[in-house]
Order: C-alpha cells, then sequence, then structure tokens
C-alpha cells in the first residue's frame, strides 16, 4: 500500500536535487542514528545505490552473519 502513495509523491511535492531516502540493512537490535542516515544519504548521492545504502529502486538483500569458527 506504501508503494501507491510513494508513487504519487509528485502531486504532493516539490522535486529535491539530492537524495532523500535511503534504506540500509541493520543487525537485529540495533537503531539507526541521524548521523547515520545522512551517512547513507551522502553515499546514495556519491555512488547511487550500493549495498551500504539503497533505494526502493535497487535493493539488496541482508548482509550474511558472520560466522564464528569452531
Amino acid at each position: 500500500m506504501h508503494g501507491r502513495f510513494f508513487a504519487r509523491r509528485a502531486e504532493w511535492f516539490e522535486p529535491m536535487d539530492t537524495p532523500h531516502l535511503a534504506l540500509w540493512w541493520l543487525p537485529e537490535g540495533t537503531l539507526p542514528t541521524i548521523e547515520d542516515a545522512k551517512q547513507r544519504l551522502t553515499s546514495i548521492g556519491a555512488n547511487g545505490d550500493t549495498a551500504d545504502a539503497f533505494t526502493f529502486r535497487l535493493t539488496f538483500p541482508p548482509p550474511r552473519e558472520a560466522k564464528t569458527a569452531t
């Protein structure tokens, strides 16, 4: 449902010259900070969508958890 409204955002908002949305995977139990978000937006502006920061246009799977040696 959210995607339908997001697709119509041009009806309600002025276009922005800089990225305004960033998605990224977080380890379970952690919370993002404002600084995290700023860094991800900067990353998208400089590099486009990457596994570090991406948009709905191009998503990446969650990173695999590092396995400990036994």
